[in-house]
């Protein structure tokens, strides 16, 4: 595989650091030779000290935001930095376990033209919590969010995406400065006959806060999300 056929993994931090060493430590154990260069988004300010580039094997791209950005903005910025085959979206709070392999998601993934963006199974507390079928108001009214192998999305703590079609699709919508935007892309994919897959012989872990039900901010940030998707006529 060329370098340019490499992984640009993105990982955005929100006072993460602690969860992005972790990830990290994760990700040296695993066959990180598909990695072209890790980019770490410090979106809010935290100390840094304990964080050391020559730790890793892999490059680092540390960027620092003056300001605060959404979820999207930042993935989308680090998207334009660097050119590959392949981009991958991760959330700090992610960890590797030592069998996982990118090699079958990059095959799989490759296997058909219109396959856009693939996920592993990805466990929170000991069960699987994606793929989800795509939201109707219906579903969040009764409670009726069943899986359906036909209409399904896939989050935003791992996406991997070939970055031909990240590009082609401008990434993630914007407006959306945090949740839903995963669910925008994968529909917008799916909406035009571009396939978002599953990868089931791989799965990582994901330690997931869901601030939104516990706290009031974040509870805002989804319904506005959750308003603006449906105003989308999805």
């Amino acid at each position: 595989m060329n370098n340019k056929d490499k992984i640009i993994l993105s990982v955005v931090s929100h006072n993460n650091i602690d969860e992005v060493i972790l990830l990290l430590n994760s990700l040296k154990e695993i066959n990180y030779s598909y990695i072209k260069c890790i980019i770490i988004t410090i979106n809010t300010s935290e100390d840094l000290t304990k964080f050391n580039n020559i730790d890793y094997p892999f490059k680092i791209k540390i960027i620092k935001n003056s300001n605060i950005k959404g979820f999207g903005a930042n993935h989308n910025y680090a998207f334009s930095l660097y050119n590959s085959i392949f981009f991958l979206i991760i959330n700090p709070d992610i960890i590797f376990p030592k069998t996982f392999d990118f090699k079958p998601l990059i095959e799989k993934l490759m296997y058909k033209k219109n396959n856009a963006v693939i996920s592993p199974r990805i466990y929170e507390k000991g069960k699987v919590s994606y793929p989800r079928k795509f939201p109707n108001i219906n579903d969040y009214l009764f409670n009726k969010k069943k899986y359906d192998n036909n209409n399904f999305w896939i989050s935003g703590c791992f996406m991997l995406f070939k970055s031909n079609i990240f590009k082609i699709f401008n990434g993630f919508d914007c407006n959306y400065f945090m949740y839903m935007e995963d669910v925008d892309l994968c529909k917008r994919l799916s909406d035009n006959n571009l396939k978002i897959i599953m990868c089931d012989d791989q799965y990582i872990f994901h330690n997931a806060k869901r601030k939104s039900k516990k706290n009031f901010i974040f509870f805002f940030y989804h319904l506005r999300s959750l308003i603006y998707y449906f105003k989308k006529k999805y």
